[in-house]
C-alpha cells in the first residue's frame, strides 16, 4: 500500500507538471512571479520567485514544490553535525538561484553567504531576484574559464537550465537553440571575487553545473580553494575535456575520501572508474558528490 500511494503520488506530480507546461506554451507567458508554499525549501518569508516559463524549470519548480530538492539535502546532510560551522556557497553555473536558495534558506545550517556565476542575461536577472532576500548572496554576470576573454554560451530556448560555453550536445529535442557573447574570467579572477565576500574561517560548498565545462573550470580554480572545500556537488562531463584536465581533476578528486555517484544510490566511486568514464570522452554524465 506504502508502494502504491507513493507512486501514486508520484504519477500527479508528473501529470501536473505536464499539465503546467501545456497550458504555458499554449499560453505564451515568459515568466511567472510565483510565491513558494511555506513547506517549501525555496519558502523566504513572504517573497517571491522569478521563474521562467520554459517547459522544464517553471513546471517541475511548481509541481513539485522544490528544484532537486533531494540533492541540496544530501548537501546538507554531509554538513550538519559540524559544530558551529560557518559556510560559505559557490554556485557555479547558479541559473535562476533556485540551488542557492534551497541551500541558504535552510534554518538546519548557518551559511555567511554565497556568490553565484551566471553569464545568461535572461537567467542573470531571474537569479538577482530570487537571491536578494538571503543575506550576502551576489550575482557575478560571468562565466568562469581558463582566462579572462569573452565567449559564446549556447543556450536552449526550451530549457533555461541548459546553456553552455560548449556546443549543445546533438540528437536531442529541442525548441531552438541561439548564442549570445558572454564574459569569461579566468579560475584566479574568479577567486579573487569570491574571496572578497567571505571569510578565511568559513567553510565552503561547491556546486557547479555548466553542461560539460565543469572539469576545465575546477582545474582553473586556485589550489588553496580545494582545500578549504567540505562538500562539492559536480556535473561530470567529459566530451571536450584535455588530459591536462582530467588528470588535475583527478587530483583535486584524490583528496576528498569520500567519493559518490549521487544517481546510483551514492553509490561509491574510485578514481580508477572516475578515470574510465572520462576517457570515453562521450556526453554521458555523472552527478558526482565529494565531501570531506
Amino acid at each position: 500500500m506504502k508502494i502504491f500511494n507513493v507512486l501514486s503520488g508520484w504519477l500527479d506530480y508528473k501529470r501536473k507538471r505536464r499539465t503546467l507546461a501545456r497550458l504555458l506554451e499554449h499560453f505564451s507567458m515568459p515568466l511567472v512571479f510565483w510565491y513558494p508554499p511555506a513547506d517549501s525549501p525555496l519558502c523566504v518569508g513572504k517573497t517571491t520567485l522569478r521563474m521562467p516559463l520554459d517547459g522544464i524549470i517553471g513546471p517541475r519548480t511548481i509541481a513539485y514544490g522544490h528544484w532537486h530538492g533531494e540533492h541540496t539535502r544530501l548537501i546538507e546532510s554531509k554538513l550538519v553535525g559540524a559544530g558551529n560551522s560557518s559556510y560559505f556557497l559557490i554556485d557555479v553555473g547558479a541559473n535562476i538561484g533556485l540551488v542557492t536558495r534551497q541551500l541558504l534558506a535552510s534554518p538546519r545550517l548557518r551559511w555567511s553567504g554565497a556568490a553565484c556565476f551566471e553569464p545568461e542575461a535572461g537567467n542573470i536577472e531571474s537569479l538577482r531576484w530570487n537571491i536578494a532576500p538571503l543575506e550576502n548572496a551576489i550575482a557575478f554576470p560571468v562565466a568562469i574559464s581558463d582566462k579572462d576573454s569573452v565567449g559564446t554560451l549556447h543556450v536552449d530556448l526550451g530549457n533555461a537550465g541548459d546553456c553552455s560555453l560548449d556546443p549543445l550536445p546533438k540528437g536531442i529535442k529541442r525548441s531552438g537553440v541561439s548564442s549570445q557573447e558572454v564574459n569569461l574570467v579566468s579560475g584566479s579572477t574568479a577567486y579573487d571575487m569570491i574571496q572578497r565576500r567571505n571569510s578565511p574561517e568559513d567553510r565552503i560548498v561547491w556546486k557547479s553545473d555548466t553542461q560539460g565545462h565543469d572539469l576545465n573550470i575546477m582545474a582553473s580554480m586556485p589550489r588553496e580553494l580545494w582545500t578549504r572545500v567540505s562538500v562539492a556537488m559536480i556535473e561530470v562531463r567529459c566530451s571536450n575535456v584535455s588530459d591536462d584536465v582530467l588528470l588535475r581533476f583527478l587530483e583535486i578528486v584524490a583528496d576528498f575520501p569520500h567519493r559518490s555517484w549521487i544517481k546510483r544510490r551514492e553509490q561509491p566511486v574510485t578514481l580508477d572508474q572516475l578515470k574510465k568514464f572520462c576517457e570515453r570522452r562521450n556526453s554521458s554524465e555523472m552527478d558526482l558528490l565529494l565531501y570531506r
